[in-house]
């Protein structure tokens, strides 16, 4: 949907609505709607900083055995989940 048929459809749909409240519907709407616009916009901001929080880089991220330099077993898992075959000693 491109901007100007989004903003289109807002705008038709805010008129519908208008037409069937009383006033006072359609202050207590308005003000409900503008809430939830908030709210909406606050916890896509609060994902994005978690997003961006949740894997650490550069020179602050984790390193040593449980960061990204971990050493890793025959299978591609960390040293501290791979398991030895029971006929093989563990190193």
């Amino acid at each position: 949907m491109s901007p100007l048929e989004m903003t289109t459809a807002i705008n038709t749909l805010a008129n519908i609505i208008a037409c069937s409240l009383s006033d006072q519907e359609l202050a207590l709407a308005s003000a409900a709607f503008s809430q939830l616009g908030d709210t909406l916009s606050t916890i896509a901001v609060l994902r994005e900083n978690c997003k961006s929080t949740a894997a650490p880089t550069g020179p602050s991220a984790p390193t040593g055995p449980t960061g990204p330099s971990a050493p890793t077993g025959p299978s591609g898992a960390s040293a501290s989940t791979a398991r030895a075959p029971i006929d093989e000693p563990v190193r």
